[in-house]
């Protein structure tokens, strides 16, 4: 039994070639078990906090078995597009809750994002929240709440499909202003559903 405290001013991942800034980690360490508390760092000067567990799992076959949850936030999304330009053009900021469990090699990894003051493509949304679930084919958005800018609310869920053109399956519902607040051209009828694909 023992604690670890681990600093640095910077580290460099070649796997994600990217940097973190400020890391401070504390660790607890017990035979094959080894707990993560009080994790910080700074990614593009975004601060991000991570607690969690390894243990040595049964199947050495799928690696040791972790436990972690990440919270981030507020998020620039500017400031991811920096890093990721494929990424379409959205502004606006985001928070991020994920946790993943399971073995190393293959673990079920949820959690929710919020979204605020957002533009897409030039369409303004108050905010955004979605709880999702990431396997090896997609990112299931299991629940979606969108708030236009006068504060009619659709919901919906979906999938962003993992390969080489990030395929997109949406379906949102709710009541006629919330799509007329999208379009003018889209009012009409006592309630609506929608699918986009793209």
């Amino acid at each position: 039994l023992g604690t670890l405290l681990i600093r640095a001013k910077e580290a460099y991942s070649p796997q994600f070639q990217q940097s973190i800034q400020a890391f401070e980690s504390t660790l607890t360490l017990m035979g094959s078990w080894i707990r993560f508390e009080k994790t910080r760092f700074s990614w593009q000067r975004q601060k991000v906090s991570l607690t969690g567990e390894v243990r040595n799992g049964l199947n050495l076959a799928l690696g040791p078995w972790i436990k972690f949850d990440l919270k981030s936030g507020p998020i620039s999304l500017d400031k991811i597009r920096e890093k990721f330009p494929k990424m379409p053009a959205v502004r606006g900021r985001a928070s991020l809750d994920i946790t993943a469990e399971g073995h190393a090699r293959g673990p079920a990894v949820q959690g929710q994002i919020k979204a605020w003051d957002l533009e897409i493509a030039q369409q303004k949304l108050r905010s955004v929240v979605a709880d999702f679930e990431l396997d090896n084919n997609s990112l299931h958005l299991q629940r979606v709440t969108v708030v236009t800018p006068e504060g009619h609310t659709m919901e919906g869920h979906g999938w962003i499909f993992r390969d080489k053109d990030q395929r997109i399956l949406l379906r949102l519902s709710g009541v006629p202003p919330a799509l007329e607040s999208l379009s003018p051209w889209l009012a009409g009828g006592d309630s609506f559903q929608a699918t986009a694909l793209g």
